[in-house]
């Protein structure tokens, strides 16, 4: 395997999830935070994991982009930066933007985060040898408007984007299950379900993101009857590791 993309040394971890927003125009969600915070805690259990839980009234636009600037700015070369997203999607101006606690849906350009905006953000991050992942649970999210593999972020590190549905697909929740049915996935994968057996005695199982994409795949498309296909896509290796299971 490429010396590159070995378990990177430390992660850090940003999580968003909003089910009731400050404008009343705005449609509630149910279970955004409940993944939020149960994918923040699956991925607690990385060794050196450092994570920040934003919340509801606290996942303001302000919060959310000082946040993740803390986290680029911390990160070292060959560290892991995730970045989760359980909000409203809206497509618009040829651009997904996702919908923070203070989102006003007259004033997207002002209120929302734009995916070029968060990956143009994280450009120099990348530049230095960070690997990044952004996931979205969020409908219509597989709408980027362009190319990350020709944008300006490539560089040492990596970027991929993780979306739960593919650009003209919703992103559907569970009652059953009482969470978004990508994220249940994701949580059960990042735990464990997706990693990888290995063949020595007391070795770690890593987790790796092509395994974890095609566990939630598979299952998101089985549970849904096909009406969801998440989509993955971007620069990072197949093998970049996300979490780590004790054998």
């Amino acid at each position: 395997m490429d010396t590159e993309h070995q378990t990177p040394r430390a992660a850090f971890g940003l999580f968003v999830g909003v089910d009731d927003y400050r404008n009343e125009i705005v449609p509630d969600l149910n279970y955004c935070c409940k993944d939020a915070k149960g994918l923040s805690e699956a991925f607690d259990t990385r060794p050196s994991a450092v994570t920040m839980l934003l919340l509801e009234q606290d996942a303001t636009r302000r919060n959310v982009l000082t946040q993740l600037n803390f986290m680029m700015t911390h990160a070292e070369p060959g560290d892991l930066l995730l970045f989760f997203v359980a909000t409203h999607g809206v497509v618009k101006y040829n651009d997904f933007f996702f919908m923070p606690y203070d989102a006003d849906p007259q004033n997207l350009l002002g209120t929302g985060i734009s995916s070029k905006l968060l990956i143009n953000a994280l450009a120099s991050t990348i530049h230095r040898g960070v690997e990044c992942l952004i996931v979205f649970d969020s409908c219509y999210c597989g709408a980027i408007g362009f190319d990350i593999s020709k944008s300006q972020t490539v560089g040492k590190g990596g970027l991929s984007c993780l979306f739960s549905a593919s650009p003209l697909e919703k992103s559907i929740e569970s009652p059953s299950r009482r969470q978004g049915i990508f994220s249940h996935f994701m949580i059960e994968g990042l735990k464990g379900k997706a990693a990888r057996d290995q063949t020595g005695p007391n070795q770690m199982k890593p987790v790796y993101l092509r395994d974890l994409y095609d566990y939630v795949y598979s299952r998101t498309k089985r549970a849904t009857q096909q009406q969801q296909h998440p989509v993955l896509i971007g620069t990072l290796d197949n093998e970049t590791v996300l979490n780590e299971i004790s054998s």
